[in-house]
């Protein structure tokens, strides 16, 4: 904005050009990048000495952004009165005026925004978050750009959902742009961010545990899993290994005891399968923003596009992990069977 020429943002440090979207602290003023906000002023710290970066020109400022926000319907955005029968709304914005006063004025009182939105991607309904709704998506690349341009609102205070800081467009750089992943996790962290919901039935994460972890590079959980799946496996394989070999090391486990303990750690093995399909999503939730913040604090000396490159590289899923993790249980066993046998 004009405002805020050759002025930095308080987040990042980099200067702020025309097509910036930009956010205002309520309190002191200080301007920063719209998608450096995470929730809290650069100098909240400061709040409670009186500081005050500009209170008179982030308020003008501030006014400018919330009136080209959402365009009114039902007032002119020159005169402020109500709207008549004699309207017209701007073709690029949808900004109501009244004829008169778009005559007198012979512009759109919010063209310096125009381009800065992408009209056809709306992202949120009119009533409440968990009604929002995706509307004219053709491609996934139209969801990602949508979300960027417009990134999710709550629908009574109209700021930007965020995930216990982490703002949308880090998630996504995080998340990846997995075509089948992405747009369901990023929902369901927001939801669980913002409703404090710690459920999301996840059937593969139970079912492919804790291989589905590796995928998804949560390697200390995935690990736990592992060491978890491969005890509670142990008694089915020695059993196993007891009716092909007849060892005597096999031999001299008494069978009932070995099928008492079987099936005890089979009913444990599938409580945790369940409960990994239920609070997967809230661990991987959680996990990533410890990530996201982490690697902000890193990263908060270097450029955005180094940051976020950043981001998509320490998130993504791979395959990989997933075939460290097989590695990792044929290792497990053959070193226990190893010394059973």
């Amino acid at each position: 904005m004009q405002e805020y020429r050759n002025k930095s943002c308080a987040q990042c440090g980099e200067e702020f050009t025309e097509n910036d979207d930009i956010a205002i602290c309520p309190d002191c003023g200080t301007p920063v990048h719209r998608a450096c906000w995470n929730g809290h002023c650069p100098n909240e710290a400061k709040h409670n000495t009186g500081f005050d970066w500009d209170k008179a020109q982030a308020a003008e400022a501030y006014k400018k952004i919330a009136d080209a926000a959402v365009p009114d319907k039902n007032t002119c955005a020159i005169c402020r009165k109500p709207s008549d029968n004699d309207m017209i709304y701007c073709p690029d914005c949808g900004t109501a005026m009244h004829r008169s006063c778009y005559a007198a004025k012979g512009s759109c009182p919010n063209e310096h925004n125009h381009g800065r939105k992408t009209p056809e991607f709306s992202f949120t309904g009119e009533d409440t978050f968990e009604s929002g709704r995706i509307i004219q998506i053709n491609s996934f690349s139209d969801i990602i750009k949508g979300i960027k341009s417009q990134p999710i609102k709550d629908s009574v205070t109209g700021e930007e959902l965020s995930c216990h800081g982490v703002t949308q467009k880090e998630l996504i750089a995080f998340l990846g742009e997995q075509y089948l992943s992405t747009p369901r996790y990023f929902m369901t962290f927001l939801r669980m961010a913002n409703s404090n919901k710690k459920t999301s039935l996840n059937f593969f994460a139970g079912l492919l545990m804790p291989y589905y972890q590796f995928y998804q590079r949560m390697i200390g959980p995935a690990v736990i899993l592992l060491i978890l799946n491969f005890i509670l496996g142990l008694p089915a394989s020695i059993y196993q290994v007891k009716i092909a070999l007849d060892t005597s090391a096999a031999t001299s486990i008494a069978s009932g005891s070995l099928d008492s303990l079987m099936t005890a750690f089979s009913f444990i093995s599938l409580a945790i399968q369940v409960l990994t399909a239920f609070f997967n999503d809230y661990i991987y939730m959680r996990w990533s923003v410890n990530r996201i913040l982490g690697l902000r604090e890193k990263y908060k000396t270097c450029s955005e596009s180094e940051y976020y490159a950043a981001l998509g590289k320490a998130g993504a899923p791979k395959w990989s992990y997933t075939l460290i993790g097989i590695a990792l249980s044929f290792v497990f066993t053959m070193i226990v069977f190893h010394f059973l046998f």
